[in-house]
């Protein structure tokens, strides 16, 4: 599978953001979710789009709202006067790849029906169960916690996610490209798709696959139990957390056409990976300058 090609053309819609596209390829690769947060407008959803038009997934987008339900998500039975029966209805989080935009406008109780199918790959309903179609990723979308009418997200919810991913306004030149270019969502039908499906999930297996010294796992160690014992820490990472980094580190290897990790792999994923797990212990901190501030004071090996 042609990485670069499928990088270069998310390239010609998502306009200066290309290490953040590059850390949403590693998350699919490493068959993960996704939490986008950021204003309004700066280009979350195109994103999605973006990929599964790239990659060949079916897409689903499920708008959160304040009263939508768990139901309106999953699926639900609805009796058939014909047959007598109850039959299912599944809802529009069967699909490959799932956009949910402003997941946080949504009440914790609908939030937590997205954590069986997030964490297992599957729903059960009435008693039965029922699979997701490999590859399934969801990536959700976040207004910023100030605006009104938001909830925050339950930790189980959180940890759910691979990555969390803040997405800044563009840049002066950025903005001036996209003004000159158009609307980039007016754009996407123009994408070529890159790979199929069985391409996608192929390539998923193979991140375990991705050379890993010893000293990588003890580096991965040492940054973990750090953040355990740190004081201006309130709570570290889990072992999820740290199982988490080494997997991104792998599809990002496999991104950057490598088939090995390197200690650089770790430091541009670890601040996706533990943004929305870390809990400061210090008010107002803003938790990304603090981790960038911490990864590069953790000892690198040799």
């Amino acid at each position: 599978m042609n990485l670069n090609g499928i990088l270069s053309e998310a390239k010609r819609i998502v306009k200066g953001q290309d290490e953040i596209l590059k850390a949403i390829l590693s998350a699919i690769i490493a068959d993960g979710h996704i939490l986008l947060e950021g204003p309004t407008g700066v280009g979350k959803t195109t994103i999605a789009l973006t990929f599964s038009k790239i990659l060949g997934l079916s897409f689903k987008r499920i708008q959160f709202t304040s009263d939508i339900l768990p139901s309106d998500i999953l699926g639900t039975y609805i009796y058939n006067v014909k047959t007598a029966e109850f039959q299912f209805h599944p809802g529009p989080i069967f699909a490959n790849l799932i956009l949910v935009d402003e997941i946080n406008r949504a009440s914790p109780k609908t939030q937590s029906a997205l954590v069986e199918v997030m964490e297992e790959r599957q729903v059960t309903i009435e008693g039965k169960t029922f699979t997701m179609e490999k590859p399934f990723i969801v990536i959700a979308t976040q207004n910023p916690l100030d605006y009104v009418g938001t909830f925050p997200l339950p930790i189980t919810q959180t940890d759910r996610f691979l990555m969390k991913i803040n997405i800044d306004y563009p840049s002066k030149e950025t903005e001036e490209e996209i003004l000159k270019e158009g609307d980039p969502r007016a754009h996407i039908n123009t994408l070529e798709q890159q790979c199929s499906q069985g391409d996608l999930v192929a390539l998923q297996r193979e991140v375990n696959s991705v050379t890993t010294d010893e000293s990588i796992i003890d580096y991965i160690t040492e940054i973990v139990i750090t953040t355990r014992k740190h004081q201006m820490i309130k709570e570290g990472l889990s072992t999820r957390a740290s199982i988490h980094i080494l997997q991104c580190a792998r599809a990002k290897a496999l991104v950057e056409g490598r088939n090995y990790v390197i200690p650089e792999d770790i430091k541009d994923m670890f601040v996706y990976v533990a943004s929305h797990r870390i809990i400061c212990d210090v008010p107002e901190c803003d938790t990304r300058i603090f981790l960038k501030d911490f990864i590069d004071k953790i000892p690198v090996p040799r």
